[in-house]
């Protein structure tokens, strides 16, 4: 059975779904229970956290899915490089150059900053900037979930599968005749095991090398 786009999207994608809230939960114990971190609503920023974690691990794994190794160095530039430049966490939103301010509406550092700040410091009113994060995060992540659904239906649409049944019965076949060489060289017994191995402590003999 061949292993298509979709199938390995969806693997990756719900385990993805499992971690993403598993560790976000850890570090924000670690924050305010061993340092010692402010946290008034702490299973409201959890999901703050863990909302904008999926969201990321969504887009990355879409983009790793269409554009295959480069889709890392896009996800790296998209969600990583544009969001830190584009946050307002370090510089004020007034002061970043305009192209910053409007990618930064739909980055996911800005949105996740703009929830934390209203949930840690406005008593996590909706209109201090908590609806806008959920809103925005939860819409970036039904998109990169149908951005990557799409392409990866796309290919498997037009049979270009991951791994073929005929390279994967030929993997299987290799393995089995390695794994039959190796327990008919083991029942010969331990000297047919040791004239595997080269002498001079698996250096060449050859005369080229001697001094």
């Amino acid at each position: 059975m061949a292993i298509n786009h979709r199938q390995s999207f969806l693997v990756k994608w719900a385990v993805g779904s499992v971690a993403a809230p598993l560790l976000s939960g850890m570090i924000l114990l670690v924050a305010a229970v061993g340092l010692g971190m402010r946290a008034p609503d702490w299973l409201l920023l959890w999901t703050v956290l863990a909302l904008a974690c999926l969201m990321v691990m969504t887009g990355t794994l879409a983009l790793l899915a269409t554009f295959g190794q480069i889709g890392q160095l896009l996800a790296m530039i998209l969600l990583v490089y544009l969001s830190l430049a584009s946050s307002g966490g370090t510089v004020p939103i007034q002061a970043l150059p305009g192209i910053f301010k409007t990618i930064g509406h739909v980055e996911p550092l800005r949105n996740t900053l703009f929830g934390t700040r209203a949930i840690l410091y406005f008593d996590a009113r909706g209109d201090a900037g908590l609806t806008h994060s959920f809103v925005v995060l939860a819409l970036e992540f039904v998109f990169w979930a149908i951005f990557g659904l799409g392409f990866t239906w796309w290919y498997d649409h037009r049979k270009l599968d991951r791994l073929s049944p005929d390279l994967i019965l030929a993997i299987n076949r290799r393995t089995d005749q390695i794994v039959a060489e190796r327990s008919e060289a083991s029942s010969d017994g331990p000297e047919a095991a040791a004239s595997d191995i080269p002498s001079s402590g698996g250096m060449p003999t050859d005369s080229s090398f001697s001094p």
